[in-house]
């Protein structure tokens, strides 16, 4: 089977539509409940999977970790996954002219809050 690269995307129209599409099929189940959203940022062979948290979220999740882990399977050894946690109060997805501008948001939780 051959993986689309950034050098040479195969059959995917776009490395960066390729690897976010990846991104929301490893994180499939595996969202935590507390979690603002999940993005993917690529530059070239570098993918960070960004995880936006509320201040209360714990400092590592497993189920996170498992992301990382689908999604270094998913694309392959050429490509190197890291993973950036952003700490937010509430979910901010509008480019801000800052570090989010790069991100391709493929999980937005929903506010469950009181009225």
């Amino acid at each position: 089977m051959e993986y689309p690269t950034p050098d040479d995307p195969a059959r995917a129209p776009v490395w960066e539509n390729y690897v976010t599409a990846q991104g929301a099929l490893a994180a499939l189940r595996l969202v935590p409940p507390y979690a603002h959203a999940l993005g993917i940022e690529v530059d070239g062979n570098d993918v960070v999977l960004v995880v936006q948290v509320p201040p209360e979220a714990p400092e590592s999740d497993e189920d996170i970790d498992d992301i990382v882990l689908q999604l270094e399977v998913l694309l392959g050894d050429a490509v190197t996954v890291r993973t950036r946690t952003d700490v937010r109060p509430e979910c901010t997805l509008s480019p801000t002219g800052g570090v989010n501008d790069r991100v391709r948001w493929f999980f937005a939780g929903r506010y469950v809050g009181e009225d």
